[in-house]
């Protein structure tokens, strides 16, 4: 049976601890056998023949770290938790590096939450490079068929503003001629974040 893997609070915790299952390891790729009504199979690749727990307790650490340092609400921790879950249940974590996926994953959720984070943002927190951040990202949304909502320029303006030290008439202007141009769209397919 499974135990506790991990830190109860954490959503991919909550996850495992529903499943009730046994897990039969055999050269590296995990058999879950639902305990229950119907017994049923999920097959789960581990990276590099590392015990599921170890994986998850270091996905736990990084996501947590992140969380703290990104300051993202519980939705996007849930979503992220969400998206990691599948990946490691197609396989996709295997050969590649368990704090890009999260990362990646983190992005992701960010994205689909409409929550402005940037691959930089992430990057630079993470300790990652953004091409090996952004090559994840791509694996996720490519295998698990992600759709993500456009970004709506008018989050990021406050943000950027506050970055340059505009004063607020400046910031009340950009977002006049933000509409403007919504309006006109003359801003279809533009990246808002550059």
């Amino acid at each position: 049976m499974l135990r506790n893997a991990g830190n109860a609070r954490h959503p991919l915790a909550g996850w495992l601890a529903s499943k009730q299952c046994s897990l039969v390891a055999v050269g590296g790729i995990i058999d879950f056998v639902a305990h229950g009504g119907a017994q049923t199979k999920t097959r789960m690749v581990l990276l590099d023949n590392q015990p599921l727990y170890q994986i998850l307790e270091q996905a736990f650490s990084e996501l947590d770290r992140l969380v703290d340092k990104l300051n993202v609400n519980d939705a996007v921790v849930e979503k992220e938790a969400y998206i990691y879950r599948k990946a490691l249940e197609r396989g996709l974590v295997r050969g590649r590096s368990i704090s890009a996926m999260i990362s990646a994953a983190l992005y992701a959720a960010c994205r689909d939450t409409e929550t402005p984070r940037t691959l930089k943002d992430i990057s630079a927190i993470s300790n990652i490079k953004k091409k090996d951040l952004a090559r994840c990202y791509r694996i996720l949304y490519k295998e698990l068929d992600l759709r993500m909502p456009v970004v709506d320029p008018v989050k990021c303006v406050s943000r950027i503003a506050s970055r340059a030290g505009v004063q607020e008439r400046t910031k009340r202007r950009a977002l006049d001629i933000l509409r403007r141009a919504e309006e006109t769209r003359s801003s279809a397919g533009k990246d808002p974040m550059g």
